[in-house]
């Protein structure tokens, strides 16, 4: 699991590690993040299909992982 500053860093790991790599943060996105967010909604109100997000505050690297 890597928690890094620059995205490139992740191809970069990827490309020489011997196990497999989960981007847990980067600059570019915050996948780990909407897993979470995802697995909190399913548990406390069931389906993912049909929901609306709404995100208040800065545009960052959540946000550009929500809209993926």
């Amino acid at each position: 699991m890597a928690c890094v500053f620059a995205h490139k860093d992740i191809p970069d790991l990827a490309k020489y590690a011997t196990v497999p790599v989960i981007n847990s943060l980067t600059d570019d996105d915050h996948l780990c993040q909407i897993m979470a967010d995802a697995l909190m909604k399913i548990e406390h109100g069931g389906r993912l299909e049909g929901t609306k997000v709404v995100y208040v505050g800065v545009g960052n690297n959540v946000v550009y992982s929500w809209l993926l």
